[in-house]
């Protein structure tokens, strides 16, 4: 995939160009036979978030994961793969939601929470490396990712590979950003996510995409988070958290009323 600009990088002003110009030229394609379906289960506020700092597209990632999984895989005993896991925060939402088993995650960098997951209901085990090509004992209940293929140069030779990793009545959850994600993430790995691109990586049997969020979120993340935190360098939500929950709150409300404009889609894939 040469000629790729990647956004987490360190770019020149024209590469930031260049960047912008080609990801919001690719993203304009469409005619996929995907139809994103928006996901309208509203994300209701614990008590402990009402200073969360968390951006609306991570919220509504994490909230998906604890919500709908349920819904498409059994809360049973399942061996598990996060591609991208950082510091494997992963594993807590599953076991959240009621799973327990095996989690395996796999980055290239080491920030793994062994401690921290220690005591919970997963055997934990890291793997350093390039998801591509590391040894990893599959096959596997559950394969996820958390804004992870956005990262990755080669995206889709990475989901022919975990396709063959999937076992059978397994599920695959991708949560990726979408074409509108680009004005407000800017500079962020070398890609959004059409529904076309989507298509081109997972084909289309078998294959769900949910919208997540709209045009009100959209909104208060340019408005909280890319002016005051990439182009002013301030951080709005971290000064003021009881007063950004509380927007985030109300624009996920809005959300239901104009669910136009996702800033990410979860794409569902079963075996």
């Amino acid at each position: 995939m040469s000629g790729e600009l990647n956004g987490d990088l360190k770019l020149g002003a024209g590469d930031r160009l260049c960047y912008l110009a080609r990801n919001f030229a690719r993203n304009l394609k469409g005619g996929s036979g995907i139809r994103a379906v928006p996901w309208r289960n509203p994300p209701l506020f614990s008590a402990n978030e009402n200073g969360m700092t968390s951006s609306p597209l991570r919220y509504l990632s994490e909230t998906f994961i604890r919500r709908e999984l349920p819904r498409l895989h059994p809360t049973t005993e399942v061996s598990v793969l996060d591609v991208g896991c950082g510091s494997g925060r992963l594993a807590d939402l599953l076991a959240g939601a009621g799973y327990r088993g095996r989690y395996t995650g796999v980055d290239m960098t080491d920030r793994f929470g062994v401690e921290e997951l220690a005591a919970g209901p997963f055997q934990t085990r890291f793997v350093a490396g390039d998801a591509h090509s590391v040894p990893l004992d599959g096959p596997f209940d559950l394969i996820l990712s958390v804004s992870a293929l956005e990262h990755i140069e080669d995206d889709g030779a990475l989901v022919k590979r975990l396709d063959r990793m999937l076992a059978a009545g397994g599920a695959q959850i991708h949560l990726v950003p979408a074409p509108a994600a680009l004005l407000i993430y800017l500079w962020h790995g070398y890609r959004q996510y059409s529904t076309k691109a989507i298509a081109e990586r997972f084909g289309t049997r078998g294959v769900r995409v949910y919208g997540l969020g709209g045009g009100a979120t959209w909104l208060l993340h340019f408005l909280s988070i890319t002016v005051p935190e990439v182009i002013c360098r301030v951080s709005m939500r971290r000064a003021m958290p009881r007063l950004y929950a509380s927007l985030l709150r109300l624009a996920l409300q809005f959300d239901h009323l104009f669910p136009a404009f996702p800033l990410g889609y979860a794409v569902v894939k079963g075996r």
